[in-house]
């Protein structure tokens, strides 16, 4: 048994953190996508980050199964010598110009990062029997389960699903097996474009998805009404600030507008301009913290839009920005702004 090397950091060169994935490809063991991007630093897997890790684990002549950048932070990947893999473009399969792909959704992966135990993950073998099938959707409260060849060959078969058990019954048949009900299913590629697999969910309720061939995972119209409010609401929350402080602003400066209309300007010209004019409010709160308030929200604002770090956790920005959002909507034109820890302050109207 050979000892592994010392477990790099942030602060490691690329030649002591080569040696420690290269252990861990010749001993086969895995870690979690969260510890392989510490390596380099980083917690979240934006953009850039995922760029800078690709071009080095290449340059290390190592790659990932499955993609680091896929799933959840700590599902578990393995790494592997690039010699091993079957298909030499295969990280040319994630294309960076497609941030919005299923590979963002974490059902869509379920089956290249869980156990190889079926009982344990969401498809089931053809092998298995109804009864076990229909077992595992009510323990798990599924609708439906991908349908695999086995454990270890992951190709799809089909699916098994309420419906399909209920029409074989209706035609008058006791399926025994998994194959007696099981019908065929169109799959979709993991980095496929979000957008254009609306209709397809909207129309029967999932998709199935393949990664190079094999079962990667299924995606429900709940799994995507999941995801479109996590993107939804920062959204929202940012425009919602962003029309009050435009509102304020027209209230506030009315008597010298700007040239160019507080409606046409985005939040960094009226952060600029709150701070360029801000003696004309002879307003009672902190500049320096108001103009901090409004980076955040902008920060908010630029680190959504781009949909690049599928990761982030904005939940605290995104209180934040509400908290402005209200204390923004109790200031009237004809009064003065208070301070926000003035009971006045805080009156609804």
């Amino acid at each position: 048994m050979s000892y592994p090397p010392a477990e790099p950091t942030a602060s490691s060169g690329l030649e002591d953190t080569k040696a420690f994935l290269d252990y861990l490809a010749n001993e086969k063991e895995s870690i979690s996508a969260r510890q392989l991007i510490s390596y380099w630093g980083s917690k979240t897997r934006g953009t850039n980050v995922v760029s800078t890790v690709e071009s080095d684990l290449e340059a290390m002549g190592l790659y990932t199964d499955p993609p680091f950048d896929t799933g959840l932070l700590d599902n578990h990947i393995r790494v592997k010598h690039s010699e091993s893999r079957i298909e030499e473009s295969i990280q040319k399969d994630s294309p960076r110009e497609h941030l919005l792909t299923l590979a963002r959704i974490p059902s869509a992966t379920f089956a290249i990062t869980t156990s190889h135990d079926a009982y344990q993950s969401g498809y089931v073998t053809h092998d298995m029997s109804a009864s076990e099938a229909s077992s595992l959707m009510l323990r798990h409260d599924f609708s439906q389960v991908p349908v695999v060849h086995n454990a270890d060959d992951k190709t799809l078969e089909g699916v098994f699903s309420w419906k399909t058990l209920a029409h074989a019954r209706l035609r008058g048949e006791d399926p025994e097996a998994v194959t007696d009900a099981i019908e065929p299913a169109d799959s979709v590629d993991l980095y496929s474009d979000l957008f254009t697999n609306l209709q397809p969910i909207a129309d029967r309720g999932f998709v199935i998805v393949t990664h190079r061939g094999k079962l990667s995972g299924i995606v429900t119209a709940a799994d995507l009404t999941r995801e479109f409010e996590n993107l939804a609401i920062p959204f929202l929350t940012v425009g919602r600030c962003e029309q009050e402080l435009k509102r304020v602003a027209e209230a506030k400066f009315a008597s010298k507008p700007p040239k160019m209309p507080f409606s046409e300007m985005m939040f960094g010209n009226l952060q600029d301009y709150f701070r360029t004019h801000w003696d004309e409010l002879d307003w009672d709160i902190s500049k320096t913290v108001f103009n901090d308030w409004l980076t955040e929200t902008r920060t908010l604002r630029n680190s959504i839009a781009h949909f690049d770090n599928p990761d982030a956790d904005v939940s605290a920005e995104v209180a934040s920005a509400n908290r402005l959002t209200e204390w923004l909507r109790q200031i009237e034109p004809e009064t003065a702004m208070k301070n926000p820890d003035d009971p006045a302050a805080k009156e609804v109207d």
